[in-house]
């Protein structure tokens, strides 16, 4: 064999092996951001739909010294201003939640008032004031827990009150100094408690008479947002990086809140606002069932611009004793022939009653172009016998809290047949009904998901409302 034709076979070896390692080197990366993410869509545009999932509310711990809200920035830019829901306990609550001698009827016969309830109730939004609360913003110590760094890149302009602004729902907190972020990176909210209380130091469970005596010109506060059962996972967009983290001291370590996820927005220097918004009040009771003549589905309306995607991430709950049945997935552009179909592995649904659940994930058997502007439907069905669940939440985008976050699932909505798909209805209950599905798209050439290769929960000890200490200094 001659020595041209030798290098020419190397040579073409050589290509070829090149070709692969260049192939294989811009394959995304399961946990990592991606080169290709677009800083002027929801989500970086590593998805497309709504990210969040929850059964009800949720009242997150009585910090006794900091809270953390972890995210990940999803663009570079200046930060200027911050948001949450500034979740205080008023006289209407008390009011309106007497019935059949409960405890909400102890504190208003014991003329107990929107200060000292709190210290009466096993668990409440606030106690006293809700003390004096500052926000920083921290980068991520980046260590196997990602906990804050403990410097602040900047803070709001001045601490405030809770109850004194309690009027304000979902206040507009400004940076004294803008805070400049990367796309990809975990950072920190820090709620920090400057004025705790300091005769009553428990979080409740005190009784009327010693309630009356407890701290009103001091007090806690918590993080308020939406509740899950514990130890669901979060997500691909949420991954294992949405957490709040609490302490009741300085010398105290870290603990994560299990079952809750505060809603947040932040504010960049040019106007847009990211963050997680959505409800779920009434997520578990207005769940949906999947099998035989029920299905599901999500009408939406493309915007901002055309998206190929090869897959669908839904999160839902199987029914104990229902069916082994497979749920598949339909995706077509409304009044017209479907476009791909998929099948979910019925054991990636987590089995469990109520409104709880896991995300699944479901490669479509072709990639499509969803088209900007244009109407879309993509149905959820199994096969009479099997038995699965799904909530809806809907986002904050009305008075008071008049959410912002381009992150809200616009001109979109989830629906149920129990025709076998004939006629529709809307997710509805006794809130709002522009209710969405907690479902995602996956876009080619991104990441199927965010979560990382290491547990962070098992990082850092859990504690939830039912294992928390009783004293908190």
């Amino acid at each position: 064999m001659s020595r041209i034709y030798l290098f020419a076979i190397s040579l073409a070896l050589g290509l070829v092996l090149m070709a692969a390692a260049t192939v294989e080197a811009d394959e995304p990366q399961e946990g990592a951001w991606p080169v290709a993410a677009n800083p002027d869509l929801p989500m970086g545009g590593l998805f497309y739909g709504h990210p969040l999932m929850g059964e009800q509310t949720g009242n997150g711990i009585l910090f006794g010294y900091e809270a953390s809200r972890r995210f990940r920035a999803e663009r570079s830019g200046l930060i200027t201003a911050v948001r949450h829901n500034n979740r205080t306990l008023i006289q209407r609550n008390i009011d309106g939640r007497c019935k059949d001698d409960n405890i909400w009827c102890a504190c208003k016969e014991g003329d107990l008032d929107r200060f000292t309830c709190g210290y009466h109730l096993a668990n409440s939004y606030s106690l006293g004031n809700g003390g004096l609360v500052t926000i920083e913003i921290h980068a991520d110590d980046e260590s196997d827990q990602h906990l804050p760094s403990g410097t602040a890149l900047g803070a709001i302009v001045a601490p405030y009150v809770p109850l004194e602004i309690a009027v304000q729902v979902y206040p507009v907190f400004e940076l004294e100094t803008p805070v400049q972020v990367e796309a990809g990176q975990i950072y920190h909210l820090v709620y920090r408690q400057l004025n705790p209380p300091t005769r009553c130091t428990r979080r409740g469970g005190y009784t009327v008479a010693e309630a009356a005596e407890c701290d009103k010109d001091s007090g806690l506060i918590g993080l308020n947002g939406i509740w899950f059962s514990p130890s669901q996972d979060r997500g691909p967009w949420l991954g294992e990086t949405a957490a709040i983290l609490t302490r009741h001291s300085a010398a105290e370590g870290w603990t994560l809140d299990p079952d809750n996820l505060s809603w947040f927005e932040i504010r960049y220097s040019d106007g847009v606002w990211t963050g997680d918004a959505y409800t779920y009040n009434d997520g578990a009771a207005t769940a949906q069932l999947i099998g035989g003549d029920n299905q599901i589905r999500q009408r939406f309306t493309v915007g901002d611009v055309a998206r190929s995607v090869d897959g669908v991430w839904l999160r839902a709950g199987r029914r104990p004793g229902g069916g082994e049945g497979v749920l598949s997935v339909a995706v077509a552009e409304d009044g017209k022939e479907i476009k791909a179909r998929g099948r979910f592995a019925p054991e990636d649904f987590r089995e469990c009653a109520g409104g709880c659940g896991s995300w699944a994930y479901a490669p479509l058997d072709r990639a499509i172009v969803l088209e900007l502007g244009r109407d879309y439907l993509v149905t959820f069905a199994a096969p009479a016998g099997a038995v699965y669940a799904a909530t809806s939440g809907f986002p904050l985008d009305y008075a008071p809290y008049e959410s912002q976050t381009r992150n809200n699932w616009e001109n979109a909505g989830a629906q149920f047949s129990a025709d076998g798909g004939i006629t529709w209805k809307p997710f509805s209950g006794a809130y709002r009904p522009n209710r969405d599905l907690s479902l995602l798209f996956t876009v080619v050439g991104m990441p199927r998901s965010l979560t990382e290769a290491r547990s962070v929960e098992s990082a850092v000890e859990a504690h939830s409302w039912g294992r928390i200490k009783a004293g908190f200094r």
